[in-house]
């Protein structure tokens, strides 16, 4: 054998171990993966969504993990109370105390109403005098000065009325 042919024949020998390890891996990534689809612009469709409370406050309790899987009407978590019941109680004293105002507006209707019957009364009393004292200064039993304090008497409760 010529000199040059050993080391073609090596070369050749490694490039065909070379080609077999590949073509070997080759097949071996092919066995591997022929049952996975693979793509660039795919997206996976999962049933994961989003949860959130309907009110904010801090978390006492969480009950699941992440990425567990929960059935409708499972218990997520438990949010602190405590601001929700001092909110309560102030809304409760709020009302507590509109309540105790509207008391105090009917008590002071029911006054202003017994004030406006008191003056009714004296004007239809004064009203009585003073046409009394009409009739006697008429029938000259009376003079007019008394029949004018009468008119002068009538006048505060028609104004005040």
């Amino acid at each position: 054998m010529r000199p040059g042919t050993r080391v073609k024949l090596r070369r050749a020998a490694v490039l065909a171990v070379l080609a077999a390890l590949a073509a070997g891996g080759a097949l071996g990534y092919w066995l591997l993966t022929r049952g996975e689809v693979s793509t660039d612009d795919a997206y996976v469709n999962a049933d994961v969504a989003q949860i959130a409370a309907q009110v904010t406050g801090p978390v006492r309790k969480v009950y699941v993990k992440d990425n567990q899987i929960v059935k409708k009407g499972e218990r997520l978590f438990d949010i602190d109370p405590r601001p929700f019941e001092v909110a309560l109680a102030k809304a409760e004293a709020k009302l507590a105390q509109a309540e105790q105002g509207a008391r105090q507006d009917d008590a002071g209707v029911a006054a202003a109403k017994a004030d406006v019957d008191r003056e009714r009364a004296t004007l239809e009393n004064d009203e009585a005098q003073l046409k009394r004292a009409e009739d006697l200064v008429a029938r000259k039993f009376m003079s007019r000065q008394a029949a004018d304090y009468a008119r002068a008497k009538v006048r505060p409760p028609r104004a005040a009325l």
